[in-house]
């Protein structure tokens, strides 16, 4: 158990606590490459933990509101969804006169909780976490023990989608885009639309899959679980999925992608099996990413604006107001591209 925080916390205590020396505290704060042992660095990552210490830096450019950095952390940056938002984090940050450190993760979660506590450290302004929540308990708890660090110290957490804890949100409404495609399919007199979703533990996939179910609920239409598969948020899950998908079950007629890039492996997977696309089946994404426009037939999906909300995550952190009950979301909208056919009305 965390000793009670009642007086600030020196690296001497830590040293003390730990029972090692000032210089090798401050080594392994600082990640000097100087040879240090993994009992005696986990004796101080257990002390530091213990004791709710904060290194001087960061208290020092809180207290006198020097710091003009926000830490901005995405799951791969590579991925159009993440670099995005990022440039708009980046961009809103260069005009109000602030520094943007991303901090790329490749979907690693413990990196992304080291992410946290190194920007925590650091005494960055503010904290955007861009990648959908997942859904495990220690991770959320983990993540929540962070956040009330942060907030101890006066710096903002903001997140760009559900984290299944209780965090500021500028974000879009996973569930209503799930139920517009679904909808959408279904108003276009499609009947077995499936849904090819990425990470299932991930909050986005979770809402939008969600909402894929009730539009087909209130329509009077089965659920039908062989219609559904989960993998990742990639090229390449996109087309393996598919292919599984196709082999459980060849009687469909559209595809809910949950996202652009499991869209664009889905639509390899069709034309190397010469299903053709939208005459047989009909797709849709998510996101509008850059290369959606010009994929062969070009992507139906619905646009994200990734920049608007990297934007106002920015305002959000660097505004003087109290943030803590925000959630602002931005509305979406479906682009009609050559991937869904529209019956003809006689």
């Amino acid at each position: 158990m965390s000793k009670t925080k009642e007086k600030n916390v020196s690296i001497k205590d830590v040293a003390k606590e730990a029972s090692v020396s000032i210089t090798t505290v401050s080594r392994i704060l600082n990640n000097i490459n100087y040879p240090v042992s993994n009992e005696a660095r986990t004796r101080v990552e257990k002390a530091i933990k213990n004791l709710g210490y904060i290194p001087n830096k960061a208290a020092q450019n809180l207290r006198k509101n020097e710091t003009r950095t926000i830490g901005l952390i995405v799951r791969d940056i590579g991925d159009p969804y993440f670099s995005e938002m990022a440039k708009g984090v980046t961009e809103k940050a260069a005009q109000l006169n602030y520094m943007a450190m991303v901090s790329d993760s490749n979907r690693n979660m413990d990196y992304e909780l080291k992410y946290l506590d190194l920007m925590i450290r650091q005494g960055v302004k503010g904290i955007i976490i861009s990648g959908g929540g997942i859904m495990e308990e220690e991770y959320q708890s983990e993540l929540q023990k962070r956040v009330q660090d942060a907030r101890r110290l006066g710096i903002k957490v903001v997140a760009l989608s559900s984290q299944g804890i209780d965090l500021p949100l500028v974000t879009v409404d996973n569930i209503q885009i799930g139920k517009t495609v679904c909808n959408f399919f279904i108003l276009n007199n499609y009947k077995k639309i499936a849904f090819i979703g990425g990470n299932e533990k991930v909050t986005t996939n979770y809402e939008r899959l969600l909402g894929y179910k009730i539009a087909l609920k209130e329509k009077g239409m089965e659920i039908d679980e062989n219609l559904i598969i989960n993998g990742q948020f990639t090229w390449e899950a996109g087309y393996e999925t598919c292919k599984i998908l196709f082999d459980r079950k060849r009687e469909i007629d559209s595809i809910f992608c949950a996202n652009d890039n499991i869209a664009i492996g889905v639509i390899r997977f069709l034309r190397e099996n010469k299903i053709k696309i939208p005459n047989e089946v009909s797709l849709i994404g998510v996101g509008d990413i850059p290369i959606a426009q010009y994929t062969s037939p070009s992507l139906t999906t619905v646009k994200i604006p990734f920049n608007l909300i990297g934007n106002r995550a920015v305002e959000l952190i660097c505004s003087d107001e109290n943030i803590e009950d925000s959630s602002i979301y931005f509305k979406t909208q479906l682009i009609v591209r050559e991937s869904i056919k529209i019956p003809k009305i006689s």
